[in-house]
């Protein structure tokens, strides 16, 4: 596999742990709303898998932006 093949691969799995991570914020996120709402008050469990979906797609967003950058750099030279 070619340097610029391999950091597009690793751009797009980036890409795809971003959906992932925003998909899974923002059904905790709805739960923190709905148990708010309801029950008065969140579940742990939402609140953690909020901000650690927050915490994995941040990491990944930046892991796309840097292997798709890099790809482009080689692709220029």
């Amino acid at each position: 596999m070619t340097p610029r093949a391999w950091n597009l691969a690793c751009s797009a799995a980036c890409f795809a742990i971003t959906g992932l991570a925003v998909y899974v914020g923002l059904v905790s996120a709805i739960g923190v709303s709905i148990n708010e709402t309801y029950f008065g008050r969140p579940q742990p469990k939402d609140v953690a898998a909020f901000w650690l979906s927050l915490l994995v797609g941040v990491s990944a967003m930046l892991g796309f932006v840097f292997f798709l950058m890099r790809g482009m750099r080689r692709q220029r030279r």
